[in-house]
């Protein structure tokens, strides 16, 4: 049959296929393996130093999660043994026992709730050290450390050149995290969700570190010498020439209650920035300063939902969210698991531009990720369960200046990728090839 879409481009398909008339399943001629990840440590010499402040003081058992209930009342009677004085619960212990190994089972795997843990941003000198000249910016990487993640790295990132020995025409420069100066955050116990740096041409970056229950922006600086510049009660964190400097908190109670999926900078003006929560409400905050004083305050400047909640379906969604700017600066895509919307703000009002659906309401496809095109500003590229699609917004302002009369988003083309439509870790990076070519990378 042909796709009822014309513009979908039919390729890319991963390798000859073969039906098994046993087990009945496809299988294809490439496979592709789950990458393993490892934490990023620091060379000093010969020797690798990991970036963790402290060793951990729990070890936390690495054997597999049983998800039977007869292991499970297995487990409890060890357990009574133990600790005789459960004896009156045991019976309400063994399902919620079985409930819980299938959430950790899972979430080992793939967590809707995290976000990226990696981010790069540029960091000044302090005010108050800074000589009469201004000093170069400086690049710095942002991690998650700690045993459970909960404790925010800073990474002064230092430049690196590589070659052949039989070739000294030819060198590689880049950034390494050797011989690195690094600077530790952390208030809560709980895990850091998203790390997230603006991306606005500043010389000086914003940060935003996503908490279960809060969100957290900062303004890293470096300093001359090493310092102690903040306190845990978790850890001895030690001095260093970074500071992370917490600015503001925006408290889930402050948007609604529910805890946050997403959050996003303004790209053109990093003191406004969006975040979405697990209940599909969104809002946009400006962030204000005064010149004389390090003083931060926030207000909301607009908010809303991503769809009316009477036509609202997100039954059997994960909470997952994203939130991100296109087209304009009054411009943002917000989408869940089953819902895109774009979406066109001036002050406090806000309007839905019209954007066509990506699968039919009765199909069982999820969307897995969305991202901004790296230089069209007005496209965006969006993967779902079966597809890769390439869409083009035009704003209201956009139709202004054009004169053009449709405005709303468009799909460009589409793509099948004939991945799993089961696996939803499924996510794509979007690169430049040079000034004219484009290229994104499905990765699971």
């Amino acid at each position: 049959m042909a796709e009822r879409n014309l513009s979908h481009l039919n390729y890319g398909h991963v390798g000859e296929a073969a039906f098994s008339l046993e087990t009945r399943e496809w299988s294809f001629g490439r496979k592709f393996t789950t990458p393993t990840l490892e934490q990023i440590g620091v060379r000093h010499g010969t020797q690798m130093i990991s970036t963790e402040v402290v060793p951990a003081s729990i070890q936390f058992p690495t054997g597999t999660v049983s998800t039977r209930l007869t292991d499970a009342k297995d487990n409890i009677k060890s357990l009574l043994r133990h600790h005789p004085q459960l004896v009156p619960v045991s019976d309400f212990i063994a399902e919620p026992s079985v409930t819980s190994a299938a959430i950790l089972s899972t979430t080992a795997t793939y967590d809707p709730l995290l976000g990226s843990l990696f981010a790069t941003g540029s960091v000044t000198l302090d005010q108050e050290t800074r000589s009469g000249n201004w000093e170069s910016p400086r690049r710095v990487a942002a991690t998650a450390t700690g045993e459970a993640g909960n404790i925010l790295c800073l990474t002064l990132l230092n430049k690196q050149t590589l070659g052949w020995d039989l070739d000294k025409t030819i060198r590689l420069g880049g950034v390494t995290f050797r011989d690195a100066d690094q600077g530790y955050w952390n208030e809560d116990a709980a895990p850091i969700q998203q790390i997230c740096f603006a991306e606005s041409e500043d010389r000086s970056n914003l940060l935003a570190v996503r908490l279960p229950t809060r969100i957290v922006i900062f303004r890293p600086v470096y300093w001359q010498h090493r310092r102690f510049s903040g306190q845990s009660s978790h850890y001895e964190l030690p001095a260093s020439i970074l500071d992370a400097r917490p600015i503001l908190n925006l408290d889930i109670k402050q948007s609604g209650g529910t805890p946050h999926a997403d959050i996003a900078f303004n790209p053109d003006f990093q003191l406004q920035f969006a975040v979405v929560d697990q209940n599909h409400a969104w809002s946009i905050w400006d962030i204000d300063s005064s010149r004389k004083s390090d003083v931060y305050t926030m207000s909301c400047l607009v908010q809303g939902h991503i769809v009316p909640k009477e036509t609202d379906d997100s039954d059997g969604e994960d909470g997952w969210a994203r939130i991100i700017w296109v087209g304009d600066v009054n411009t943002v895509l917000i989408c869940t698991r089953r819902q895109l919307s774009v979406i066109g703000f001036q002050g406090g009002s806000f309007e839905f531009l019209p954007c066509p659906p990506l699968f039919s309401p009765k199909s069982s496809d999820w969307i897995l990720d969305v991202k901004r095109h790296p230089v069209m500003r007005n496209q965006f590229l969006v993967l779902t369960s079966t597809s890769l699609f390439l869409m083009a917004v035009t704003t209201s302002s956009d139709a202004l200046d054009l004169n053009a009369h449709h405005v709303g988003t468009r799909i460009v083309t589409s793509w099948r990728h004939y991945r799993s439509a089961e696996d939803f870790t499924l996510s794509i990076s979007v690169q430049m090839l040079d000034e004219d070519s484009t290229y994104s990378v499905l990765r699971c």
